[in-house]
């Protein structure tokens, strides 16, 4: 009985494919690239390596602000490869397995769980430093004024890429 549900789904699929020229397959991740956002993937059907793969990459554009999530697999992993364009094209559509998720808002990298935005915690680690009280054998000391000059400096350089 699965065996005859699979077979009508697969021709199923293979007429909405052909007349829709999408079609997927599986596949194991052998490289990422994450400068590209490509990846080489062999498929298990056929056995060949297809290289240029796109990486699973969202942009969203929601009223002022542009979101997007770049979802890495992990090199091994199971992937579910999708082409358009009659093949000439490839991404990767489902990911089993997860290296890495990056998401940026506004070109910024943002970083957050429940309760805590990783931007914040830098800012707010930077702000205690600078008004911090050392404690040293001949009594409270604080940081040389360049070496707050320099704290600013650094709380800055995260700013422009951690939101």
């Amino acid at each position: 009985m699965i065996d005859t549900v699979r077979k009508a789904f697969n021709e199923l699929c293979d007429l909405w494919s052909a007349s829709h020229k999408i079609y997927s397959e599986h596949g194991i991740v052998l490289s990422v690239n994450k400068t590209n956002l490509t990846c080489t993937v062999k498929t298990l059907i056929n056995q060949v390596e297809l290289q240029g793969v796109l990486i699973n990459c969202n942009v969203i554009n929601s009223g002022l602000d542009k979101v997007s999530n770049i979802i890495y697999p992990k090199v091994g992993s199971d992937v579910i490869i999708t082409y358009v364009n009659s093949g000439d094209e490839a991404f990767i559509s489902q990911i089993l397995q997860v290296d890495e998720i990056r998401t940026y808002i506004n070109g910024k990298l943002h970083i957050e769980n429940s309760s805590e935005v990783l931007g914040t915690i830098i800012s707010d680690f930077i702000d205690k430093l600078k008004i911090a009280n050392i404690v040293t054998p001949s009594g409270a000391g604080k940081f040389a004024p360049q070496t707050i000059t320099d704290l600013e400096a650094i709380k800055v350089r995260f700013k422009n890429i951690i939101d």
